[in-house]
């Protein structure tokens, strides 16, 4: 059975958390074991800050993953009170189409 949005979603962020957190090295010191985390929580970040910059522009695709777009929603929204339509900045967000043999990875699981 296929995954909604919302687990998909779900299963993203523990792709990004298997990436910061997995495998790190088992290290007694504490502060270089955060060091460690730090480093590669910046390192995500930097990755999909660029992902999210380029992608305003055009589609990113990264194969195996998927395809990172922006969505522009609708520039009207309607007043729920009055029923009015009135003009909203258009709303922007990152949209992701996995695909299809990542899709079956995380269906897998």
């Amino acid at each position: 059975m296929p995954l909604k949005n919302t687990q998909k979603m779900k299963n993203l962020r523990n792709v990004v958390e298997d990436i910061v957190f997995d495998d790190v090295p088992a290290k007694t010191n504490p502060a270089s074991l955060k060091r460690e985390v730090e480093e590669r929580y910046a390192f995500v970040q930097s990755v999909f800050a660029k992902i999210v910059e380029q992608a305003k522009s055009q589609p990113v695709r990264i194969k195996n993953f998927g395809t990172f777009f922006v969505y522009k929603g609708k520039p009207t929204a309607r007043n729920p009170r009055t029923g009015e339509i009135v003009k909203v900045k258009e709303p922007l967000s990152l949209k992701v189409k996995m695909s299809t043999k990542a899709n079956k990875e995380i269906n897998r699981s």
